[in-house]
């Protein structure tokens, strides 16, 4: 899941504005556009675009979260439907799969 871009662009502005090297090494280090990385710091992130992911990557952003979600039947039956190829073969296959999970014992959370 992706964290909140407004977050993520003032945590990217706050590097930009402390950083003490100039903004063409930035540029080169992180592989981004130089025009972006300077108009980025005069006048902030605004969107998410490849420049400023590159940028994050760079100053060590962590621009997703990890949710843990609870699944159920409904997450299955999705996982299942999206995998299936659409023969009886593959079908079989994946239910001799889930089948041999019975024996897996699992700590609840």
């Amino acid at each position: 899941m992706q964290r909140n871009w407004e977050e993520i662009s003032a945590e990217l502005a706050a590097c930009l504005a402390s950083s003490q090297e100039h903004l063409i090494d930035i540029a080169n280090n992180s592989g981004a556009n130089y025009h972006s990385v300077r108009r980025y710091k005069i006048f902030g992130i605004k969107s998410r675009t490849e420049n400023a992911l590159k940028l994050c990557s760079y100053f060590s952003i962590i621009t997703t979260k990890n949710v843990k979600k609870d699944l159920g039947f409904e997450d299955i039956m999705s996982v299942a439907k999206s995998t299936w190829d659409g023969t009886a073969a593959h079908a079989e296959f994946l239910v001799s799969l889930i089948e041999s999970t019975k024996s897996f014992k699992l700590k609840k959370r």
